[in-house]
C-alpha cells in the first residue's frame, strides 16, 4: 500500500482508517509519505499529524518509518540554477516575503491552519535545517540515488515553456 494524501485537518483519522482498513485486509506493507522532523510536539500542525500518523503505522505492526533523502542538499537558489542549466532556459527562484506569501495564499482559499504550517515550513527550509541528506536509498534499496539533476535531465521534455503559479 502507498500512502499519501493532502494536507488535510482530518488527516489522522483518514490515514488511520486507511491504516485499519489495510492492516484487515491482510496488507503486509505500507509505504507513507511524510515529511522530515516530524514530532509530537512540533510547533508545525503539518509535522505533528505526520507524527501520530507514524505512531498508528508502527502500532499496526505493518509498518515502519525511514527517513528517506535524496543524495544532496540544495537550496532553493541551487534548485532553479539547475533547472537553467539543464533545460538552457533562465529559471530563478523568487524569496517571497511571509507576509505577501500570507496574503495570497489567503486569498486563494488555504485554510489559514495550512497556511501558518506552510509559512513555518518555509522558513525551516530556508534558514538551512532541512539540509539533511541520508543513505537510506543507497543502503535499503542498494541503488544510486537519483540527484536532482538526473530527475530534470530525465523528465525534461515534460517541463512547459511557462508556468505561471499564482
Amino acid at each position: 500500500m502507498f500512502l499519501v494524501s493532502p494536507a488535510h485537518a482530518r488527516q489522522v483519522e483518514l490515514q488511520g482508517n486507511v491504516i485499519e482498513a489495510s492492516k484487515r485486509a491482510g496488507v503486509s506493507h505500507i509505504v507513507k509519505v511524510a515529511s522530515m522532523e516530524t514530532s509530537l510536539d512540533s510547533p508545525v500542525l503539518l509535522s505533528r499529524m505526520h507524527a501520530q500518523t507514524e505512531r498508528q503505522l508502527e502500532a499496526s505492526g505493518i509498518g515502519q518509518t525511514y527517513e528517506i533523502t535524496g543524495p544532496e542538499a540544495l537550496s532553493f537558489g541551487d534548485a532553479a540554477g539547475i533547472l537553467s542549466e539543464v533545460l538552457g532556459k533562465p529559471v530563478r527562484y523568487v524569496d517571497v516575503p511571509p507576509a505577501a506569501a500570507r496574503k495570497s495564499m489567503l486569498e486563494a482559499g488555504i485554510e489559514e491552519w495550512l497556511v501558518n504550517d506552510l509559512l513555518l515550513l518555509m522558513a525551516w527550509f530556508s534558514s538551512g535545517q532541512a539540509a539533511v541528506v541520508t543513505s537510506t536509498i543507497a543502503s535499503a534499496a542498494k541503488i544510486r540515488p537519483h540527484t536532482f539533476r538526473d530527475f530534470v535531465r530525465d523528465y525534461a521534455s515534460l517541463f512547459g515553456e511557462r508556468l505561471d503559479i499564482y
